[in-house]
């Protein structure tokens, strides 16, 4: 099965470099959200105004697959 690297930037899990394996680009896809789905309490807590959060996958030759990118904007 092909392996998939997960990469946070942005809070106390942006250090870590996650290694997966998955069926294929859907399911790391899907493996991805699950994870972010998971983290969203935490995610939220730390979002900052003018801050960003971001999850990057790539697949086994370093190309990026997915990204999910959450922005929080200042309104004034």
């Amino acid at each position: 099965m092909p392996r998939f690297s997960i990469h946070v930037r942005q809070g106390k899990f942006s250090s870590t470099d996650a290694e997966a394996v998955f069926e294929n680009s859907e399911a790391a896809r899907k493996g991805a959200l699950a994870i972010c789905a998971d983290l969203g309490r935490e995610i939220f807590a730390e979002l900052e105004p003018g801050s960003e959060w971001q999850m990057d996958v790539t697949n086994e030759s370093g190309n990026p697959i997915f990204q999910i990118r959450l922005y929080s904007l200042a309104m004034e």
